[in-house]
């Protein structure tokens, strides 16, 4: 609509009025009245920052600043959107390997407590001496359901308290850094995560910088989109670095967070002037690289799983064969 020449307001009101989420339209409601009233459109979006990121907000303050407002909101677009294809592609990579484990587990819930204690009085009452594999399936009658319970009450409890928990994590940002630095030392899932957080900076940086945000406000905006608050430290130590002297690739360098090869491209980009060109290259190579590297972990997760499940499935089975075949060598 700004590429139309709407004006603003006008475009925000129209945008709002097609809004179904009730929610999102309050939330636009309140910027579209504050823009109305003379308040700046990035002033009036950072309000909301849980809509509305910093790194969205710098982008549109930079946009209002260099009178490129729509060209900037293109950019964001842009950069919204490779954000929400990484995002998908992590969901659909769990999502078959999470109903195998589910239907795992609630084939061996329905063996226990409805099938099994169908048939243990036939056995009591015979006296027939129950194979270990049946008696090791009863016994989890005895704390599956409990430990059910309080698992589900704990994950009620973990989101209930989520704020206090960020809140509380804020406040102790070492213990933050140190608990979002676990999963990228695990040796599979890891070095995807690693990826994932070395396209966002880059494509994040790329787009700041395309833009003409300078290099130490992009570091500082570009830290945030990772999402991981060791990245974040690590990325903030690299400014640090970067203010007192050496330049991007030197500074990255000096933090465990980007590869090697990303790095060299960067450097290449400072070198021969095309810096936001060659980060823009580095972040496609790390989207696709990210992209395979989800396949191949669920091509990977889908027959482990599936042998699993066998597994499983084969331990009920034979826990309740063995009784009858106990049943039938005794009379």
């Amino acid at each position: 609509m700004l590429d139309a020449g709407i004006p603003l307001y006008r475009a925000l009101n129209f945008f709002t009025e097609s809004l179904e989420d009730r929610g999102l339209r309050k939330i636009l409601e309140d910027v579209t009245a504050r823009v109305h009233g003379g308040v700046m459109f990035s002033r009036a979006l950072r309000n909301h920052p849980q809509v509305f990121s910093e790194v969205y907000c710098s982008l549109v303050e930079t946009g209002e600043k260099s009178g490129q407002l729509q060209e900037l909101l293109n950019r964001l677009a842009d950069l919204l959107e490779k954000n929400l294809k990484l995002q998908k592609k992590l969901v659909a990579t769990f999502t078959y390997p999470a109903i195998l484990f589910l239907v795992s587990m609630a084939s061996v819930f329905f063996f226990v407590f409805f099938l099994l204690p169908m048939i243990q009085p036939l056995f009591t009452s015979l006296k027939v001496t129950l194979p270990w594999p049946t008696r090791m399936l009863l016994s989890l009658r005895t704390w599956m359901l409990p430990g059910v319970i309080l698992c589900g009450l704990g994950l009620v409890g973990l989101w209930l308290g989520k704020p206090w928990l960020r809140r509380w994590l804020k406040n102790n940002p070492r213990l933050d850094s140190a608990l979002t630095r676990l999963p990228m030392e695990i040796p599979i899932f890891g070095p995807v995560m690693q990826k994932m957080a070395t396209t966002r900076i880059l494509y994040s940086l790329a787009t700041m910088l395309d833009a003409g945000m300078p290099m130490v406000d992009a570091m500082a905006r570009a830290a945030n989109v990772s999402g991981n608050a060791w990245v974040k430290e690590c990325m903030m130590v690299a400014r640090k670095q970067m203010i007192d002297g050496l330049d991007l690739g030197q500074s990255l360098e000096s933090v465990p967070i980007l590869p090697r090869a990303a790095i060299y491209l960067v450097s290449v980009g400072e070198e021969t002037g095309g810096l936001t060109e060659m980060v823009r290259y580095a972040a496609r190579i790390y989207d696709e690289e990210v992209e395979l590297a989800l396949s191949d972990l669920a091509a990977m997760l889908e027959p482990l799983l599936m042998a699993g499940m066998g597994l499983v499935v084969g331990f009920i089975v034979l826990s309740a064969i063995l009784p009858t075949l106990e049943l039938i060598k005794n009379f």
